[in-house]
């Protein structure tokens, strides 16, 4: 099973960071590797999105049920996709006036060997940077 995990902390309180992750829609305007984002159902408790991730001729699309916990985390549960095992939770604290602390940990496994090989390599790679992409987007819209 693979394992990542990233953190950073950024000058923006929790609540507005968990407003940017929990926008799932917007994903493919700011992560270079993810082609296609959009939710397929949205409650107050949970978001069931589909991300398409590409690069280097691999193509992946899958599905998660996002459970949410405004302002604090945000934990995701595979609903349909190449992975035989998925876990994956973002957590926001809160730092006061100093901002807030992101913490992204995933473990996965894909359904087949061949497929690790391609597309386990992607996904781990967008996973390393996704948290670099998300802090980048905040900055950019802080202007």
């Amino acid at each position: 099973m693979r394992e990542v995990s990233r953190s950073a902390l950024v000058p923006f309180d929790n609540q507005r960071v968990f407003n940017l992750v929990d926008d799932v829609a917007r994903y493919c305007e700011f992560l270079p590797w993810c082609v296609d984002s959009h939710v397929n159902a949205r409650s107050e408790q949970t978001v069931n999105a589909t991300l398409v991730l590409a690069t280097s001729g691999v193509r992946q699309a899958f599905t998660t049920v996002n459970h949410r916990y405004p302002h604090d985390r945000i934990v995701l549960e595979l609903s349909e996709g190449p992975f035989s095992q998925f876990q994956g939770v973002w957590t926001f604290t809160n730092l006061g006036g100093e901002g807030c602390k992101i913490n992204l940990d995933l473990k996965f496994e894909l359904s087949n060997r061949l497929l690790d090989q391609t597309f386990g390599r992607v996904f781990a790679t967008a996973a390393d940077k996704m948290v670099t992409a998300f802090t980048e987007e905040l900055d950019r819209q802080d202007g």
